[in-house]
């Protein structure tokens, strides 16, 4: 997976909620267990067990749909595509996002059915297809009226990501620090993060290297108050490869030990592999 992927793990699984503040009344017996494997599903989800959150998931989903709750199904397939995702079976979590995006249900909400077409460029964005990821990103903005919902924040972060790839740094600034405010102004701390991060990457591909670590700095003080250990290996990464390209050895190697710590607690290969060969160049 790539950093956009990685990133966004963090907090792709969504739960069903009700609205309001009076008491709900009684659940049926189908509802009741389906909140039931769902809360088993985001249990496992956490703890890394991801066969026993997709069994969870599968279970939730099999029982909003004998009752007809396209709320509630869609809520699973999101987090199914999701799950699957991780375990690397991307086609049946494409599969799972399309059957989200055909529901006909009137029941299932069309912030659902944005949060899936979004998921789908990301998913897309990670495999190299950039022309597609486009397009469903297109898509989801066009379920997220004049940018006002929640996923807009996350819209403009992967858009800036997508520009920024195209090596468009201007362009992907001028996204990320829309994303940036937008984010702030929503209280989302976790997008926020990042946001600049994105603009970490810029002022690192400018070669701007100060202005680089004050940002991967920023963002990582936000991903410890989250608590998200994916996303401190990867800001302390972009400060360590900062430093490294400014000259600074001996910070740098500090940077790519605290990321290999974090990385090797939470079995993330990619982010030790990527720490080690960090301390590798510093050796040379």
């Amino acid at each position: 997976m790539n950093q956009v992927v990685r990133a966004i793990f963090v907090v792709s699984i969504v739960s069903v909620s009700a609205c309001g503040s009076a008491p709900p009344p009684p659940l049926p017996a189908a509802e009741e267990a389906a909140l039931r494997s769902d809360q088993r599903g985001r249990e496992a989800f956490r703890r890394g067990d991801m066969k026993e959150a997709l069994a969870s998931y599968d279970d939730a989903l099999r029982l909003y749909s004998s009752i007809e709750n396209g709320q509630g199904a869609a809520t699973e397939l999101l987090n199914i595509a999701t799950v699957q995702y991780q375990l690397g079976q991307r086609a049946l979590a494409l599969q799972a996002l399309d059957q989200l995006l055909t529901a006909r249900s009137a029941t299932t909400p069309e912030a659902l059915k944005a949060e899936a077409a979004y998921r789908r460029a990301v998913f897309d964005f990670d495999a190299g297809d950039s022309a597609n990821a486009a397009q469903w990103l297109e898509r989801a903005q066009g379920l997220c009226p004049a940018g006002n919902c929640e996923l807009a924040g996350r819209m403009l972060n992967l858009k800036a990501r997508m520009v920024l790839a195209r090596k468009q740094l201007d362009a992907a600034e001028n996204d990320a620090k829309r994303a940036l405010e937008l984010n702030r102004r929503r209280n989302d701390p976790i997008e926020e993060a990042n946001s600049l991060r994105i603009l970490a990457d810029i002022a690192a591909h400018r070669g701007q290297h100060a202005q680089a670590v004050t940002a991967y700095e920023q963002a990582l003080a936000l991903d410890k108050q989250a608590a998200a250990p994916g996303k401190i290996a990867l800001d302390l990464l972009g400060a360590g490869r900062s430093l490294a390209a400014a000259g600074k050895t001996k910070e740098a190697a500090e940077y790519a030990e605290r990321a290999l710590r974090v990385a090797e607690s939470i079995g993330d290969e990619r982010g030790q592999q990527e720490a080690k060969a960090l301390l590798n160049s510093r050796s040379r």
